[in-house]
């Protein structure tokens, strides 16, 4: 094979992995060739090599900007001339270690889990999931605006003043945030279309077929006379004592695929989820330390600046805060669609008798219906919907106000304390 068919194998093989999701191909396009690596990298692949080295350029590059610039000197400066001391030391501390320490894992995750993260959420469970083309752009142009508008606003207002160096490398670093939300909100989309299409899929049809039986029926009565109606009721009661139990097998049986159909698409999502859930629990809590140290610095800006400066960092504030609780209700969403299709499976498995033996269509020997109890530990996949960091924490909404909560007490007790 030549070079010029190796380059173009190469192309056709970068094509193929793109194809599935429009949004994950923007997120390839743009920020992955901006600093965040989102590629695996492939030695045998000139277009891999390229843009590794790109990535790994641009970010060499920021950490010695923001290691010369020193961005939080100017706001150091105006603490040591006030009484917060306590401040002072917070922010040198975030400025020294904290952030340092969350940018350089930022860097690390994506180069381990970058194309990890992509491959899973490319899945084919996740295949049917469309979203408009234009709600896919305005996310990218807000992902690149918004980051750049409250880092221009900041320059305006008290306590930070940057160059256009440090304006730049800054930018790189929330690139990094910006990829993390888009690759969560797709994760919990995702999962809520999937589970809806599944809800309506065996709920909907459920009721559909209930209905048309019930409309039957009464049609049935209405057409038969009333000497009819009893000669045929005394024959069916025979009857129905007869075949009362391959009636009730039939039943069984119905319930049981469906819900063994239902348990096995239910299984797999979960499984997926299972795979995300460790690769998300480290950008989550970057996402959380983060949010925590910057909203705490925030909050002590307004105590100290004047209006209407102090009106800038309230609404970055309150920005954060609803990415937060945009996020934590969608997923909310997805575990009250969870809930329904669980009660949908517990409802099948009530009517099935558990003394009631299947026939086998194989050589097998007989499903007993005691197996289907298994079917009822589903609520064990539930985890594997909840936001969780490490399976140690579950982020939701309650989380979320115990958070701010703390986070304004903390922030209190920073501003309150001064010099002796």
């Amino acid at each position: 094979m030549t070079t010029k068919q190796l380059v173009l194998s190469h192309i056709d093989q970068w094509i193929m992995m793109e194809q599935q999701h429009r949004m994950i191909r923007l997120l390839l396009n743009t920020f992955g060739i901006l600093g965040v690596q989102l590629r695996p990298l492939q030695w045998n692949n000139v277009l891999s090599i390229l843009n590794w080295s790109l990535n790994n350029l641009i970010i060499v590059a920021t950490l010695y900007l923001l290691n010369d610039q020193k961005p939080f000197h100017s706001r150091l400066a105006s603490l040591i001339s006030s009484d917060q001391y306590l401040m002072y030391y917070y922010v040198k501390i975030c400025a020294k270690i904290i952030f340092p320490i969350i940018c350089l894992f930022y860097v690390i995750t994506y180069w381990i889990y970058g194309h990890r993260l992509i491959s899973q959420l490319q899945s084919s469970r996740f295949a049917s999931i469309k979203i408009p083309k234009r709600v896919e752009n305005i996310v990218i142009i807000v992902a690149f605006v918004i980051p750049m508008f409250f880092l221009c606003l900041r320059n305006y207002l008290p306590f930070d003043s940057f160059n256009l160096q440090t304006l730049f490398a800054i930018e790189i670093f929330t690139f990094y945030r910006s990829v993390t939300w888009i690759l969560l909100y797709f994760n919990q989309l995702a999962n809520l279309r999937v589970l809806e299409q599944i809800r309506q899929r065996y709920l909907h049809d459920d009721i559909e077929k209930q209905l048309a039986n019930g409309r039957k029926c009464q049609s049935l009565c209405l057409r038969r006379q009333s000497r009819c109606i009893s000669s045929i009721s005394a024959s069916l009661e025979k009857i129905g004592k007869r075949n009362d139990p391959i009636r009730h097998t039939l039943k069984n049986q119905s319930s049981i695929t469906k819900c063994r159909d239902l348990f096995e698409e239910m299984k797999d999502l979960a499984e997926l989820n299972n795979r995300l859930q460790p690769m998300f629990s480290i950008l989550t809590t970057l996402h959380l330390v983060h949010t925590s140290a910057v909203v705490t610095i925030l909050l002590n800006d307004i105590a100290m600046a004047d209006f209407p400066y102090n009106l800038g960092y309230f609404v970055e504030i309150l920005f954060r805060i609803s990415v937060w609780f945009g996020l934590l209700t969608l997923n909310r969403k997805v575990l009250q669609n969870f809930d329904q299709i669980e009660g949908f499976m517990l409802r099948k498995l009530r009517k099935v008798r558990p003394n009631q033996t299947l026939p086998s269509t194989t050589n097998s020997s007989p499903l007993k219906c005691s197996k289907v109890l298994k079917f009822k530990e589903m609520n064990i996949y539930q985890q594997s919907f909840h936001l969780l960091l490490f399976d140690v924490l579950r982020i939701d909404l309650k989380f979320l106000l115990d958070w701010i909560c703390f986070i304004a007490s903390y922030a209190t007790l920073i501003h309150q304390t001064r010099w002796l």
